[in-house]
């Protein structure tokens, strides 16, 4: 008889347990309902329209067979870059508006964009300050009347 009763309070643990488990899970949907936009990408369906777009100016490039070399140097967080522009038959291309997007890989709002200005023989340079060291990618845009290069690189600030 002793044992039946200090033994009756197990039944109630196993369903405290489950009743527990229940109440977390369900603060979890609602943290996850509450807090998730629902939205990844901004307007997806017309951006997945646009890739045909996307494709086609990929193969422009292609036939424009444009060469570029990028040097980048480092002084504390100041970056400085040569952009050399070459054409398919490795001719300089002096009259080309070339710019350059700086963005941090982890971490948005510390873009920093700049316009490189054109050197001798197809060389195009300029300096920028980037907030501190890490990966920073760098899209350069280099256009010349209704032809564009684009070209995506990854330096790392020491």
């Amino acid at each position: 008889m002793e044992a039946t009763k200090n033994s009756a309070w197990i039944p109630w643990a196993i369903v405290g347990f489950f009743a527990f488990f229940m109440v977390l899970l369900s603060n979890f949907a609602w943290i996850a309902f509450h807090t998730y936009p629902g939205q990844v990408t901004e307007e997806a369906y017309k951006k997945g329209l646009a890739y045909n777009n996307a494709i086609a100016s990929a193969d422009a490039q292609a036939k424009l067979g444009w060469k570029t070399t990028l040097q980048t140097t480092q002084k504390n967080n100041d970056v400085g870059l040569v952009f050399t522009l070459l054409d398919a038959s490795g001719q300089p291309i002096d009259n080309a508006e070339v710019s350059v997007r700086a963005s941090r890989v982890t971490q948005a709002g510390h873009d920093v964009q700049i316009t490189l200005k054109p050197n001798a023989k197809g060389a195009y340079s300029g300096t920028m300050k980037l907030d501190w060291p890490g990966a920073w990618e760098l899209r350069i845009s280099a256009t010349r009347g209704a032809d564009n290069f684009q070209q995506s690189k990854t330096v790392t600030l020491q």
